[in-house]
């Protein structure tokens, strides 16, 4: 735990006030200033080992002090855990960018490039469907099922088109979360804000469900609190949890 804490000095030195506002927050009932470095070397209600007391007599033990000591280091850590809260959720944008490269990473890695074993393609994972639903593929003669096989590219793309074209790649997602947030506004806008299953319902978690499970996924987690898994047992209330509270419209 004070590791953490002291990942989070320069953080903290680097914000004007912050510093010395800590140091106030963390005061003994005498009005002493503990040291903002949490070395406790001013309060005059902790004698360490070998240091003097007000009345400059010499001590060789903590006189009873462990457990004040621990109470106040607690609450220091506290403190700081909410500080560190504050100040991480207001320096961190989550715009649209910000949700594309989390749910991309989620996905791929972030590679353009990659197929996986079930045939959903680059940095987003696409499937040959739900290509087909933003005019990208379309369905071969005679099939009726949603597996990849069942579709083929349209004249003018192709899978090395793809694969091999961040941009396009990039349009695409675009177009598949407009179309996604349209259809979530329309069918669950009065749910945004409430709890279901434990997990707070958004925008931007409602289009991750959705592209994890399409609408229908979606559909039975909000209105019958089933939360159906992908193959690798990712399940739609992970990605509503893990991708909810982004600003899509920045």
């Amino acid at each position: 735990m004070l590791c953490r804490m002291e990942s989070h000095q320069s953080i903290l030195k680097n914000n004007t006030g912050r510093e010395s506002f800590i140091a106030l927050l963390i005061t003994d009932k005498a009005g002493y200033k503990i040291h903002p470095h949490f070395h406790l070397l001013n309060s005059p209600r902790i004698n360490r080992i070998g240091a003097k007391s007000r009345d400059n007599t010499k001590v060789d033990i903590m006189d009873n002090k462990q457990p004040m000591l621990i109470a106040i280091l607690l609450s220091m850590i506290k403190i700081l855990q909410s500080l560190i809260e504050i100040l991480q959720t207001k320096t961190v944008k989550k715009g649209f960018e910000e949700f594309a490269e989390a749910l991309g990473k989620r996905e791929s890695n972030n590679n353009y490039k990659i197929i996986n074993v079930y045939g959903f393609m680059g940095r987003w994972q696409f499937g040959m469907a739900r290509l087909c639903d933003l005019g990208y593929t379309e369905r071969k003669v005679g099939t009726t099922n949603y597996a990849n096989s069942s579709f083929q590219w349209k004249k003018g793309y192709s899978q090395e088109y793809f694969l091999n074209n961040p941009d396009f790649q990039d349009r695409i997602f675009r177009e598949h979360c407009n179309n996604l947030m349209k259809q979530i506004k329309l069918k669950f806008l009065s749910y945004f804000g409430k709890t279901i299953n434990g997990i707070k319902i958004t925008l931007s978690g409602c289009v991750a469900g959705a592209h994890l499970g399409g609408v229908g996924g979606l559909t039975a987690f909000i209105i019958f609190e089933y939360n159906d898994c992908d193959a690798f047992g990712t399940t739609i209330g992970d990605y509503i949890k893990e991708f909810g509270g982004y600003n899509l419209t920045e």
